[in-house]
């Protein structure tokens, strides 16, 4: 279910203690990314990665981030370092905006939140924490949808957690087959782990 291309050339050095590192797949989007941007077409245009570009196909920065940007600098921050588990005023905003601020498991606080750089840093730790501390340890079912992303299953796996897929789109409609979804997660164990994607697609 993970779509990768591969990349030209099978090693990312030719010489040296790193010769024997093979070059890993790109990413269908990342693939189809590089096949525009080698593209002579004049007029084209790019839907694949999820950035905003202007007329002239250069980088579009959104009147909101720049006010984002500007009320951070405002604020005069300082640059200490973040708690491990990070920012809890972030955090407990973070929870609230991804589940709303009425969610049962968050009134109940059943609900772990932990700052992190990325959402692949994310899943990285999430994967850790789980293949050592999940009811089921490692070896644990990961589900995650049919399609993701080229790297998750890799992520998981290196954490030594087993990827396993749920319906998630259809292709004959392209839209989100959520029967299909729901179908599979009921017919998943008890104390699967369940990756979501919330938004992306």
């Amino acid at each position: 279910p993970g779509i990768s291309t591969a990349v030209t050339g099978s090693r990312l050095f030719s010489t040296g203690i790193w010769s024997a590192v093979p070059a890993g797949s790109l990413d269908a989007i990342k693939a189809l990314t590089e096949s525009f941007n080698k593209d002579p077409a004049a007029n084209k245009i790019t839907l694949g990665e999820g950035v905003y570009r202007n007329n002239e196909g250069k980088p579009e920065l959104l009147k909101s981030v720049q006010e984002a940007e500007r009320r951070m600098l405002s604020a005069g921050l300082d640059h200490e370092y973040a708690p491990v588990p990070g920012l809890a005023s972030f955090n407990k905003a973070a929870a609230k905006f991804a589940l709303g601020a009425d969610n049962k498991a968050l009134k109940e606080g059943r609900v772990a939140t932990v700052q992190s750089l990325s959402g692949t840093g994310a899943l990285r730790l999430a994967a850790a924490f789980l293949a050592k501390f999940g009811p089921k340890g490692a070896g644990a079912p990961v589900y995650m949808p049919a399609p993701t992303w080229a790297n998750h299953p890799n992520i998981f796996h290196a954490a030594g957690l087993t990827s396993k897929y749920y319906r998630y789109f259809n292709a004959g409609s392209n839209s989100l087959d959520l029967n299909g979804m729901i179908e599979d997660l009921k017919a998943a164990p008890t104390q699967s782990i369940i990756l979501l994607h919330a938004c992306a697609h």
